[in-house]
């Protein structure tokens, strides 16, 4: 039995041309449908131009449409090109008759919603805002429309990916479409790209985001969203004039000059076994405050002894009020195992950033429980005797090591030998043992559970905790733990040291 020509044509009336959004046959690209008696049914398509994009898109759409009609045993597809007078006639057709060119959405009446984007100055996440915002309404069903009109640094062609340059149909372009939104801009029409400037001024520009109001086809949109240049200008000016019921969104971010930034909240716990102290509390959170904008609270118990438990440890909410734990205690005895759980759990389990110098690293490892050395990211259960250690660094590339030599001297202290390293941890910087014949990470970052880790078994004496280059790296350490540090090494904005 032969296939029915009313149920192809139906079939047929189905299928979109991927950039015109609307039936082939409503539009002139329907060309002919011939049966052939074995099942075998051949359909001509116009293609609106002869290096049509969309022309393997086209094709697939054709065939599964066709095939799903009874008795279709294949589907043949011939693709021809319009003529002059049918490329005419569909912008005729698209235009609704109309001969001359209109702004559809200036019109009275227009349901589409408006929203230029806007932004003080550059560089403060625009045009991710844009990009983001369109894709997530496309994702809710909308028909989205987007403009790139910032036509000095266009970026929305290289964040959605749509660079090849549109099809053009009797001087109507046809946008690209990415992620389901409809986009525009002047990339693709710079025969030099991204490198080639744009001398548009006034006028110029008026005309340009005039055209792309006027001669892309952007069907009956829901939404029609603009990315403007920073800051106001010709192209601000422009939109106002031509969509005057564009809504206006601004993207800014935190400046200091506008509000306080609110320093960081640390908590330092030091105390116990073979070490200065009373002095290490002061050299450590001076040398921070010098350099970054965190305040202390400093715990400073135990000293000389091996088991004490910290009395703030005994709350196991003591974390609720910190951006980030500093421990630099040494209780290398204490066997109580929900002691040094609650203890790790405020890392591992509630994602409080954590800062771990020298024997906070041998801490709680009489406990027969790894949370402190999953914390850490490594065990260790001994150490080289006291000597001078040559720190090779391992990370240069990493903003906690930038500008950090790639040897220094460290005199006089302890390597910790690892019996475990975990593999969450990533080592910055390694010392030579000379007793085990190998090099041992001596400072690294480790992702603990719900937190972020730095970590260094360096600072035995304080002499190397009064070293410029270990004092740099501990800050560095600390504002990466809490998402303070630049990629240059240096605090965000914001988190440098506060002038007093």
């Amino acid at each position: 039995m032969s296939p029915n020509l009313e149920a192809i044509n139906a079939a047929l009336s189905t299928v979109n041309d991927p950039e015109i959004n609307r039936p082939i046959t409503e539009i002139g690209m329907l060309k002919s449908v011939d049966i052939r008696k074995d099942g075998i049914v051949e359909v001509g398509v116009y293609l609106t131009v002869s290096g049509c994009p969309m022309r393997g898109t086209i094709t697939d759409r054709v065939v599964d449409a066709v095939m799903k009609v009874p008795d279709v045993k294949r589907v043949d597809v011939h693709l021809d090109v319009m003529s002059d007078e049918q490329r005419a006639e569909m912008k005729k057709i698209l235009r609704g008759g109309q001969e001359e060119k209109d702004n559809p959405f200036s019109k009275p009446g227009s349901l589409t919603r408006i929203f230029a984007i806007a932004s003080g100055k550059g560089g403060v996440g625009k045009s991710s805002v844009t990009a983001n915002l369109a894709v997530a309404m496309a994702q809710q069903g909308l028909s989205v429309g987007l403009i790139d009109a910032d036509v000095y640094g266009h970026s929305i062609p290289r964040i959605l990916g749509v660079t090849e340059r549109p099809t053009m149909v009797e001087g109507m372009i046809m946008p690209p479409q990415a992620h389901g939104v409809r986009v525009i801009s002047m990339l693709p029409f710079k025969p030099g790209g991204i490198e080639t400037p744009v001398a548009f001024r006034g006028p110029m520009l008026h005309r340009a985001l005039s055209q792309f109001l006027t001669d892309v086809w952007w069907t009956d949109l829901d939404v029609l969203i603009l990315d403007l240049p920073p800051g106001t200008g010709d192209i601000a000016i422009s939109t106002a004039q031509l969509l005057p019921t564009a809504e206006i969104v601004v993207v800014t971010t935190p400046q200091p000059g506008a509000a306080d930034t609110k320093p960081i909240r640390a908590l330092l716990v030091c105390g116990g076994c073979c070490h200065d102290y009373e002095n290490q509390k002061k050299i450590i959170s001076e040398a921070i405050t010098s350099r970054a904008n965190v305040v202390f609270d400093i715990v400073h118990e135990g000293d000389k002894t091996k088991g004490h438990k910290i009395s703030v440890y005994a709350n196991p909410d003591f974390w609720k009020n910190y951006d980030v734990i500093v421990h630099n205690e040494c209780f290398g005895e204490i066997e109580d195992v929900p002691f040094v759980e609650s203890i790790a759990n405020a890392h591992l389990k509630h994602g409080v950033p954590a800062v771990m110098l020298h024997c906070a690293t041998h801490s709680y490892r009489a406990a027969k429980t790894d949370a402190w050395r999953e914390t850490l990211g490594m065990s260790s259960f001994y150490h080289e005797k006291n000597r001078d250690l040559t720190i090779r660094t391992v990370a240069k590339e990493h903003p906690i090591m930038a500008g950090v030599p790639p040897t220094w001297l460290d005199p006089k202290d302890e390597l910790y030998v690892p019996a475990q390293f975990w593999p969450s941890a990533t080592p910055l910087a390694i010392a030579y043992g000379e007793d085990t014949k190998k090099d041992h990470p001596v400072i690294w970052l480790n992702n603990a559970g719900k937190s972020k880790v730095f970590a260094t078994t360096l600072g035995h004496n304080n002499g190397t905790m009064q070293h410029a280059v270990y004092q740099e790296i501990v800050t560095r350490g600390l504002l990466w733990s809490v998402g303070k540090l630049g990629p240059d090494g240096n605090p965000v904005e914001g988190y440098g040291p506060v002038k007093k």
